[in-house]
């Protein structure tokens, strides 16, 4: 009877000091609908909430080139057929600019190209821009301020190092600093740097895939090396919740001399530490594919996959929700409320940061790029923005002149009808605010000056049709035995409000 209390007070023990285990969140990958054609080469980007397949290689009795231009939808997960490209095309560059398309480069029947075309999703037209310097294919492009970077790149003999800026406003391209090593590859913007991944050069005899890391910044033209990938290769590399993923590609396996051997692996990298870990793999290998970003999922399109001696061109569709951000990083409340041609930013937080900076995309999810540096208030105002269009932003908090915790994804979209103008007049530094609601019940919340005006922004916002439904005021009494207290106030739910301000 002793030896079985023993027993049982050492389960007890066991139960009380042994933490539980959770398996690391790596993100996870899910088919959806096939494309119309199976090819490989092809070029893919978000645009207005839809997704754009371009061009490649088909086969059909041989290899072939397609012109095809394939329209995905996420919310019905259809494709549809647009548009073709004026010639079919292979390995071009790709990048959207102001809701228009630029195809770069690429081969015509096995012969490389300098054509720069331009696609309008609205009216399913293409026209024709600037060439390019060189005829080229297999180039990272990649975007920082409305302008167009073609990077690197390769002709069939040479691989190039050159980097070219292309300006869709003026349709003129201008020469800027070489990169420090020639290749083809994938280029990637990132908090308004570019970040060249991987990609392919010649060792004399035959390609080899790389895994050099180069990061390019456009407003001092240079160039710094950072850390290597984890393994060399060459794939379609995109940015999403300040993360980059380099995902499948051609590596060299088994001591072959080809670099079209498939993987399925995806390599995750944080600039901010410059490290590299692998998440959750594709759920088919493929190289010569194409990625894009779209509502804060990473999109896998086509390509090819090899085995067994044999090449398989795919249609398939891979989705790949990122791994979920931890709750500690989301210390940051973002709001957006839109007015004419003026987006105003409020934010609250209990982080003791020293400044924050302010990132925006017009893609849901990003990438973002920097708009404002070491910005001390909790609120910001952007005007360089243009009615009709919705904008993506996140703040990050700058601790040590380091960016640590990231807000949520606020959005906003200005319209003609909007009001103009910064955060409201709050003379007081606090305020009492009362909200009667519509079945005539009263919230009352003593508040901030920013906390305030961050609500009325609110309020303002969805008076006009933009940002949340509903409002997240934190109440900061009375916690108990919770964490935090929460108000959700829907719009539509309010009657009216008062706002008493005082100093205290």
């Amino acid at each position: 009877m002793k030896k079985k209390n023993v027993f049982s007070l050492l389960l007890c023990f066991i139960f009380l000091f042994t933490s539980p285990v959770y398996a690391e969140d790596l993100g996870n990958w899910e088919f959806r609908a096939d494309i119309s054609i199976a090819r490989y080469g092809n070029a893919t980007i978000s645009e207005n909430g839809k997704i754009y397949n371009i061009g490649g290689y088909y086969h059909n009795n041989g290899v072939k080139y397609a012109s095809n231009v394939d329209e995905y939808d996420p919310s019905t997960d259809k494709w549809i057929v647009k548009s073709n490209l004026p010639k079919p095309r292979a390995i071009m560059g790709i990048a959207s600019v102001n809701h228009k398309i630029y195809i770069f480069g690429g081969l015509e029947n096995g012969t490389p190209v300098k054509t720069v075309e331009e696609y309008d999703p609205v009216t399913n037209s293409w026209s024709k821009k600037a060439d390019m310097s060189t005829a080229k294919y297999g180039m990272g492009v990649a975007v920082v301020d409305n302008k167009i970077y073609v990077i690197g790149g390769q002709n069939g003999r040479n691989f190039f190092n050159t980097v070219e800026e292309y300006d869709p406003l003026t349709d003129t391209w201008t020469k800027k600093a070489d990169m420090p090593s020639a290749r083809s590859g994938s280029a990637v913007t990132f908090n308004q740097k570019i970040y060249m991944i991987g990609g392919a050069n010649t060792n004399g005899s035959y390609n080899v895939p790389l895994k050099t890391v180069e990061e390019y910044d456009p407003l001092t033209d240079t160039w710094t090396k950072k850390t290597d990938m984890p393994i060399a290769k060459g794939a379609p590399a995109v940015a999403i919740h300040d993360k980059i993923y380099v995902i499948g590609g051609f590596v060299i396996s088994r001591g072959s001399n080809s670099y079209s051997d498939s993987t399925s692996t995806v390599e995750e990298y944080t600039p901010s530490s410059d490290t590299w870990r692998t998440v959750k793999s594709l759920n088919v290998a493929r190289y010569n594919h194409s990625a894009t970003v779209l509502n804060d999922k990473i999109y896998a399109v086509a390509g090819a996959k090899t085995g067994s001696g044999s090449v398989s061109y795919l249609k398939s569709t891979e989705v790949f929700t990122p791994p979920v951000t931890t709750p500690d990083t989301v210390e940051i409340n973002l709001t957006a409320s839109a007015g004419n041609s003026v987006v105003n930013l409020n934010w609250e937080t209990d982080i003791n940061a020293s400044g924050y900076v302010v990132k925006r995309s017009t893609t849901p999810g990003g990438p973002y790029e920097v708009i404002a540096n070491n910005v001390t208030d909790k609120s910001y105002v952007d005007n360089k923005v243009q009615n009709g269009t919705t904008y993506y932003y996140v703040v990050t908090a700058l601790e040590n002149g380091t960016e640590t915790k990231t807000s949520n994804e606020a959005s906003a979209t200005p319209t003609a009808g909007g009001s103009t103008g910064p955060d409201p007049d709050i003379k007081g530094n606090r305020a009492l605010l009362v909200i009667t609601m519509t079945n005539a019940n009263r919230k009352e919340y003593d508040m901030s000056a920013d906390e305030i005006k961050a609500f009325i922004n609110w309020y303002n916002g969805r008076t006009n049709g933009s940002g949340l439904k509903y409002y997240v005021i934190n109440k900061n009494y009375n916690i108990g035995p919770f964490s935090s207290r929460k108000d959700h106030i829907v719009f539509d739910q309010i009657s009216d409000f008062e706002v008493m301000e005082y100093n205290k």
